[in-house]
């Protein structure tokens, strides 16, 4: 489990689309089967023949390995696979690999190889699972020898204790979160900011005065102003620094009209159909706590403001909430 999901990490990491992931990851994977192809599949065929033919452990352990690298390099670059029979075939291999280290340690075991390769296939299935009653019952069933019981028992539950022990994850819980961050991901995506827009207090009239400028920076705890025209047109900011300038070099600053004295600033502005993910990815080189929020960049008319902290509220909300979703399922399931 952790070394698909290293592979798929790794994949995203290499920022190549999805589509070029899967050709990618295709691509191995076909010279792979090129080379071994009994790894294709679901490896019932392979797991029939541990049961019924003579394997040489070097054969085993060649095609564990590849199907496991096989595995990861499907579900790794986004291909839809489940991990139910990889699981079963992992579990076949190591029992079978485990029963002819039994036996070459002590050939008069009596003993037969094929049971161990059915008690590694329900312990490495429950412990991948966290559900060894589940593996024990269809074992059982799969195979109709009640004598297989107890070693079962045995294997899968010690499997599972010790699996929780290492990893405290199980098959499921990794596929649940990540459900869980693709849906959050998409709810990103798909809600918008329009929500989230507050009205302004600290706009100006290109035709205001510096002194108004003054005055509304000493009311208002702010780093920039928006300035508008007659028709409320956003043509950008006045920043505090530039009106502080402005006053120490010029006596008379306070009487005259931005327009005439000040050079306006213009910083990102949002637009009320954004979502929040592109909302986020503006305030991300942002160091002010909020934005403006035009009508559209064509005819940016300002509608307000939209502050990170309420961008932020946001993100958390929708997470709480499918958190809370995901806490459900886990307790129905």
């Amino acid at each position: 489990l952790k070394l698909m999901t290293f592979t798929k990490q790794l994949f995203v990491r290499s920022g190549l689309p999805l589509v070029a992931r899967l050709t990618v990851g295709g691509f191995m994977l076909g010279l792979l089967l090129i080379m071994i192809p009994d790894v294709a599949g679901n490896g019932y065929s392979v797991v029939s023949s541990f049961l019924h033919n003579s394997w040489t452990w070097h054969a085993i352990f060649a095609i564990l390995c590849a199907k496991v690298l096989a595995t990861t390099l499907s579900v790794g670059s986004g291909a839809i696979g489940g991990l139910f029979t990889p699981s079963l075939f992992v579990g076949a291999a190591f029992g079978t690999l485990f029963g002819i280290a039994i036996h070459a340690v002590f050939p008069s075991h009596a003993v037969a190889t094929p049971i161990y390769t059915l008690v590694g296939m329900g312990a490495f299935l429950g412990a991948a699972t966290s559900a060894p009653l589940m593996a024990i019952v269809m074992l059982i069933e799969m195979t109709l020898s009640y004598p297989l019981m107890v070693p079962l028992i045995v294997a899968s539950v010690t499997a599972y204790f010790l699996s929780r022990t290492l990893a405290a994850v199980a098959m499921y819980d990794i596929t649940l979160t990540r459900e869980r961050d693709q849906t959050l991901r998409q709810a990103l995506r798909t809600t918008r900011i329009s929500e989230l827009v507050r009205t302004n207090d600290t706009v100006l009239n290109m035709n205001a005065t510096v002194g108004d400028v003054l005055q509304m920076f000493l009311d208002y705890p702010v780093r920039y102003i928006y300035v508008v025209d007659d028709d409320n047109q956003y043509l950008g900011v006045i920043a505090q620094p530039e009106v502080l300038n402005l006053l120490v070099n010029h006596n008379d600053a306070p009487e005259q009209l931005i327009a005439d004295v000040l050079k306006l600033d213009y910083i990102k502005t949002l637009t009320p159909n954004m979502s929040l993910d592109e909302a986020q990815e503006h305030f991300s080189g942002f160091a002010g706590e909020r934005l403006p929020v035009v009508s559209s960049l064509e005819n940016p008319r300002l509608l307000g403001v939209v502050y990170k902290s309420a961008l932020l509220e946001k993100y958390s909300a929708l997470k709480r909430s499918f958190d809370a979703s995901s806490e459900v399922l886990v307790r129905l399931k």
